[in-house]
């Protein structure tokens, strides 16, 4: 069997997504799908998708001729699969495409990451619960080796050392291990973070310029169009949505949203999707009353009009707006005062998120937990 032919068929079992196909039997034994797309005496050309495979007619042992609707669908359904592989791309659609490509690919890596990381998160609690417990018996080990007596007693002695050094062993082995699970959960994040953005972009294009193309788009080009918005439409079961109502606007027009710090501080920071972290102003910053642990120093960033300023680096523990929560969050704290707000929500907590506005509602979508 050619090598073509061999790869459609594995690709395109006798049905193709419940759509029938003419139904060529071999006398060999071997049956192909596709479409006949003509026929003398001698020879049968059936088109496959990828291309025509030509039979002798004394090779064919009898065709299933599909009715001309079933025929249509199964023309559609290999065109889908063509735009959805990248074999067919319409001239007047490769932006189109390599966004929804990049989207694609991504979403196959951050679903992998999304079940990988969710057994991580299961053995690093795992591993934190034996670290404490190991930490207690060295404590208690400790303690009693203090009351031994080498001189007296060196076989016993030596034998509880043994058994010590056992438990601060596998101390070390499960600290590491939580290192090691922890930076796989940044690797698996990462690859989260990819697609969310992939995604948004694909949005963003699909509502804006790809919107304003779509009435002139014709033929193959109108039906990559519907492709991919039937696969974004899919993809959307994918995501959790948080519509979010503003609290108020700014003067030139930017949403101003409540959020919560740490659980228990509340504030009115302007979603800023130009400045790349959180900021937030000294007065709010004290109410937090941070710990010295969340204290990272002095530092720089950039903020929506291209200033460079700087101030002091932070961890929140978490940040809460409507639904949605990001926790570890580095935040940038300024000396200056707000006009009746307290910072600004930039990309160091929207990078988690696929971000729009509609209306008065700042929409947040992030990857499914479960």
């Amino acid at each position: 069997m050619p090598l073509r032919l061999a790869v459609f068929l594995a690709l395109f079992p006798p049905t193709v997504g419940g759509v029938l196909a003419d139904t060529v039997y071999l006398k060999s034994g071997k049956t192909l799908d596709g479409t006949v797309q003509s026929e003398s005496r001698a020879r049968v050309v059936v088109n496959i998708g990828y291309g025509t495979v030509t039979f002798d007619r004394s090779e064919i042992l009898r065709i299933r001729r599909s009715s001309a609707k079933s025929r249509g669908r199964l023309d559609r359904t290999i065109e889908d699969r063509k735009f959805e592989s990248g074999l067919l791309v319409p001239k007047r659609a490769i932006k189109l495409h390599r966004l929804f490509s990049a989207a694609l690919n991504a979403r196959d890596a951050a679903l992998d990451a999304k079940a990988r990381r969710k057994s991580l998160e299961e053995e690093i609690a795992s591993l934190h619960s034996e670290i404490e417990s190991l930490k207690e018996r060295d404590a208690a080990m400790s303690a009693d080796l203090a009351n031994l007596s080498p001189s007296a007693d060196p076989a016993g002695y030596n034998e509880f050392v043994g058994r010590l050094n056992a438990v601060r062993g596998a101390l070390r082995s499960d600290a590491l291990r939580v290192e090691e699970d922890q930076n796989s959960e940044k690797t698996a994040g990462a690859a989260i973070f990819r697609y969310i953005n992939a995604y948004g972009r694909l949005q963003d294009y699909l509502r804006g310029q790809g919107h304003r193309r779509r009435g002139r788009r014709t033929g193959q080009e109108a039906r990559y169009d519907r492709f991919v918005r039937s696969k974004v439409r899919m993809w959307r079961r994918d995501f959790e949505r948080d519509a979010v109502a503003a609290a108020s606007r700014t003067a030139g027009g930017n949403l101003v949203v409540e959020a919560l710090l740490n659980g228990r501080v509340p504030a009115r920071l302007i979603v800023d999707t130009g400045a790349f972290d959180i900021v937030l102003y000294a007065e709010t910053s004290a109410a937090l009353r941070l710990k010295p642990a969340d204290m990272l120093g002095e530092a720089v960033t950039t903020v929506a009009d291209g200033r460079s300023v700087r101030g002091k680096r932070i961890r929140l523990r978490s940040i809460a707006v409507g639904r949605s929560t990001v926790r570890d969050a580095e935040t940038l704290v300024l000396s200056a005062h707000g006009d009746g707000f307290d910072g600004l929500l930039g990309m160091s907590f929207l990078k988690h998120f696929a971000v729009r506005m509609e209306g008065g509602n700042l929409i947040l979508e992030s990857l499914k937990r479960q």
